[in-house]
């Protein structure tokens, strides 16, 4: 068994939150993540996107950058990567390695058991950023953040992006209950960024904040940002914070939620200059947040078709993405595509796409907790006047190429396990259409 295999069976144990193991993992490794400050993020939608403009920013002032995120779009080496370059099979086969017997022995340990797959990939993960000599790691929550194997990170900036329903079986049932997890990952004197809004959330934050000694600085409230559109997908963006005055922040991820992520960044990273963690340079604060990029939140594959993919996955990023289309797109027709995992809230997702347009093609991923595209029809059938549906997402992309008009748009979204297959769908429909004119 190779080591992306033997990983890979981890997965048989499912998600187990809380610290445990992944401290008893770590200490055998000799504790690496004691050995680099991080930017620790969680959110409900916005993790990957505000990840990317910190980490593009910091790279641009000179520093080795580590960067762990899940889950991993195509590929499994997108989860560990230092200044933009994800990890090497070598490096893979040679964390597995080390980490075979600790996992061996825990499994024996009646006080451990078996780690998951997120609890070993973590540690790969520090133990690469410590044994590389990363400045600075940028680290995204798993789930929730109190009981997150991320959660034990020597915290240098908390980012809690938003809060909304989500993993209700795992983080509880109300946005009180999810808030108190995810404002977890507050530390004793460590700023923390939020664009949190309901006053239900915030008073938690604030409540945690408080304990730990820690300020909160709150979009719209602590910092402010306003974004105009350029040609998609450059917008630009004023940004002011209590020490700090922008005008025409570069950035070129669309859509009103980039505009709110990429203000948190700035705050964010405007605290670490405050705090002398990193040097203050504009020039290298600009270039970094127009050239960072981050896949499937409206990422435009092609123009024609004019076809987009997006990764919204629940009620909250989906009424973000659809508002998006309503500005980016005023008057066009809509063609979406969606297929989603079981244990999302389908049903309110269809609603709010409904909003856009009223046809749908249906269909699922190719991926073991996919909702089955019948499933989804029929939900959408109580909604959509129009439904169509077909069990693969490459029929589903044939016959939206097939109806769609020049100038229809097709957003392919309900899952970020959509991504690698829409992503050969294209390479191969774009290498046809190249050989086309040979």
């Amino acid at each position: 068994m190779n080591s992306l295999d033997y990983l890979l069976s981890f997965q048989r144990f499912g998600i187990k939150l809380g610290l445990d193991n992944i401290t008893h993992l770590l200490a055998r490794l000799g504790n690496p993540h004691h050995h680099f400050p991080a930017v620790h993020i969680t959110g409900t939608n916005g993790k990957g996107s505000v990840a990317a403009f910190v980490c593009a920013v910091l790279m641009k002032l000179g520093l080795k950058v580590g960067r762990y995120i899940s889950p991993h779009l195509v590929d499994f080496s997108e989860r560990i990567v230092i200044n933009e370059v994800p990890i090497r099979p070598d490096e893979i086969d040679e964390l597995v390695t080390e980490i075979r017997p600790i996992v061996h022995e825990m499994q024996q340990d009646s006080r451990f058991g078996h780690p998951t797959f997120f609890e070993a990939v973590t540690a790969m993960a520090f133990q690469q950023f410590t044994r590389c000599g990363v400045d600075l790691a940028v680290v995204e929550v798993g789930m929730g953040g109190r009981y997150d194997s991320t959660n034990v990170v020597r915290s240098c900036l908390s980012v809690i992006t938003n809060v909304e329903l989500e993993h209700r079986e795992y983080l509880g049932d109300t946005l009180e209950k999810i808030a108190v997890e995810k404002a977890g990952i507050i530390k004793p004197g460590v700023d923390v960024v939020s664009a949190a809004v309901q006053p239900e959330v915030k008073r938690i934050i604030d409540s945690k904040a408080a304990e730990c000694g820690s300020k909160v600085y709150y979009a719209s409230a602590d910092f402010h940002f306003d974004a105009r559109a350029g040609v998609f997908p450059r917008q630009w963006l004023q940004f002011v914070s209590p020490w700090t005055q922008l005008k025409d922040v570069e950035i070129n991820l669309p859509g009103g939620f980039q505009a709110q992520n990429a203000a948190v960044a700035l705050m964010g990273l405007d605290l670490l200059q405050q705090r002398g963690i990193i040097p203050r340079n504009e020039t290298a604060l600009r270039r970094g947040m127009a050239e960072a990029y981050w896949p499937a939140r409206l990422e435009k594959l092609s123009d024609s078709p004019f076809l987009l993919l997006d990764g919204a996955h629940n009620p909250a990023a989906m009424r973000s993405l659809v508002e998006a289309v309503r500005q980016l797109f005023p008057g066009r027709t809509i063609l979406p595509v969606l297929g989603m995992l079981a244990d999302k809230d389908a049903r309110e997702c269809l609603r709010t796409l409904r909003t856009l347009t009223d046809r749908i093609i249906v269909t699922q991923p190719a991926y073991e907790r996919a909702m089955p595209a019948a499933s989804l029809a029929r939900l959408a059938h109580d909604v959509f006047p129009v439904v169509r549906c077909h069990e693969t997402i490459a029929k589903a992309l044939q016959e939206a190429l097939a109806t769609a008009s020049p100038k229809d748009i097709i957003i392919v979204t309900g899952s970020l396990f959509n991504v690698a297959e829409v992503r050969c769908f294209v390479a191969d429909m774009l290498s046809e259409t190249d050989a086309s004119r040979i």
